[in-house]
Protein backbone atom coordinates (compact mmCIF):
# COMPACT_ATOMS: atom_id res chain seq x y z
CA UNK A 1 0.00 0.00 0.00
CA UNK A 2 1.23 3.55 -1.10
CA UNK A 3 1.28 6.08 2.25
CA UNK A 4 1.98 8.98 -0.65
CA UNK A 5 4.40 10.34 2.27
CA UNK A 6 7.94 11.98 1.16
CA UNK A 7 10.81 9.54 2.36
CA UNK A 8 13.35 11.39 4.61
CA UNK A 9 16.69 12.52 3.33
CA UNK A 10 19.96 12.28 5.15
CA UNK A 11 19.79 15.81 6.12
CA UNK A 12 16.51 15.63 8.24
CA UNK A 13 16.31 16.43 11.88
CA UNK A 14 14.64 13.20 13.68
CA UNK A 15 12.68 13.31 17.13
CA UNK A 16 11.59 10.04 19.16
CA UNK A 17 8.36 8.66 19.34
CA UNK A 18 8.04 9.47 23.44
CA UNK A 19 8.86 13.71 22.12
CA UNK A 20 6.30 13.31 19.29
CA UNK A 21 3.98 11.60 21.93
CA UNK A 22 4.47 14.21 24.29
CA UNK A 23 4.44 17.17 21.99
CA UNK A 24 0.98 15.94 20.70
CA UNK A 25 -0.35 14.97 24.34
CA UNK A 26 -1.07 11.64 23.13
CA UNK A 27 0.10 8.21 24.40
CA UNK A 28 3.38 6.73 23.26
CA UNK A 29 1.62 3.47 22.45
CA UNK A 30 -0.91 5.84 19.62
CA UNK A 31 2.22 6.84 18.04
CA UNK A 32 3.71 3.37 18.26
CA UNK A 33 1.15 1.82 16.37
CA UNK A 34 0.73 4.94 13.69
CA UNK A 35 4.43 4.05 13.18
CA UNK A 36 3.71 0.33 12.71
CA UNK A 37 1.03 0.93 10.72
CA UNK A 38 3.60 2.75 8.03
CA UNK A 39 2.51 6.06 8.30
CA UNK A 40 5.03 8.09 9.13
CA UNK A 41 7.92 6.52 7.05
CA UNK A 42 10.94 4.84 7.72
CA UNK A 43 12.32 5.52 11.64
CA UNK A 44 16.18 5.54 12.89
CA UNK A 45 17.03 5.04 16.47
CA UNK A 46 18.47 7.99 17.97
CA UNK A 47 20.15 7.62 21.74
CA UNK A 48 18.45 3.66 21.74
CA UNK A 49 15.17 5.18 21.11
CA UNK A 50 13.02 4.89 17.55
CA UNK A 51 13.08 8.35 16.16
CA UNK A 52 10.82 9.51 13.16
CA UNK A 53 11.75 12.37 10.76
CA UNK A 54 10.46 15.65 11.67
CA UNK A 55 8.98 15.97 8.15
CA UNK A 56 6.33 13.61 9.45
CA UNK A 57 5.09 15.61 12.23
CA UNK A 58 2.47 17.70 10.13
CA UNK A 59 1.28 13.69 9.10
CA UNK A 60 1.17 12.92 12.74
CA UNK A 61 -1.15 15.84 13.43
CA UNK A 62 -3.21 15.15 9.78
CA UNK A 63 -3.59 11.56 10.63
CA UNK A 64 -4.77 12.69 15.00
CA UNK A 65 -7.73 14.88 13.38
CA UNK A 66 -9.01 12.14 11.13
CA UNK A 67 -9.03 10.33 14.21
CA UNK A 68 -10.42 12.65 16.17
CA UNK A 69 -13.00 14.28 14.37
CA UNK A 70 -14.24 11.36 11.82
CA UNK A 71 -13.39 8.50 14.06
CA UNK A 72 -11.53 6.79 11.09
CA UNK A 73 -9.49 3.94 11.77
CA UNK A 74 -5.70 3.13 10.48
CA UNK A 75 -6.40 1.80 7.34
CA UNK A 76 -8.75 4.31 6.63
CA UNK A 77 -6.84 7.27 7.90
CA UNK A 78 -4.50 5.14 5.10
CA UNK A 79 -6.78 5.86 2.38
CA UNK A 80 -7.44 9.04 2.88
CA UNK A 81 -3.84 10.04 3.40
CA UNK A 82 -3.38 9.04 -0.08
CA UNK A 83 -6.50 10.41 -1.52
CA UNK A 84 -5.14 13.70 -0.30
CA UNK A 85 -1.86 13.10 -1.98
CA UNK A 86 -0.45 12.79 2.16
Amino acid sequence: MSTGHHPASRGDRYLTLTVVAECYEVELRWVRDVYDFGLLGEGRLEHGELAISTVMLERVAVIRRLQLQLGINLPGVALQLEELGL
